[in-house]
């Protein structure tokens, strides 16, 4: 009997779903996701699944060049599937219809 899925093989599995396969980097403790979503306009979304030594949290980083007035980068920890459920929503609905505010430098 195998054992039961930790919430973030769940969230990473339900990730891979929504968003494809990740780039994965191996370090220790296990390993590292990273996807990019991609836009037709540039500006492309990352997504970063970190701490796999903490099987019962989920931990992402999200990296958007388009929302650089609002907030560039985020940081999101989620406890339960309904958090990383409604977080997922809001990635795809920013990644989608990104902010108008852009910074251009």
């Amino acid at each position: 009997m195998s054992a039961p899925e930790t919430l973030r093989e769940e969230a990473r599995r339900e990730f891979r779903k929504v968003f494809a396969e990740p780039q994965a980097l191996k370090v220790q403790g296990g390993e590292i996701d990273r996807w990019t979503l991609k836009r037709e306009t540039g500006g492309d979304m990352f997504v970063t699944l970190d701490a796999p030594e903490m099987p019962d949290l989920v931990h992402i980083m999200i990296s958007d060049p388009m929302a650089s007035r609002i907030n560039p980068i985020t940081s999101v920890i989620m406890r339960t599937m309904d958090e990383v459920r409604k977080t997922m929503r809001a990635i795809e609905a920013q990644w989608k219809d990104p902010p108008t505010e852009v910074a251009r430098e």
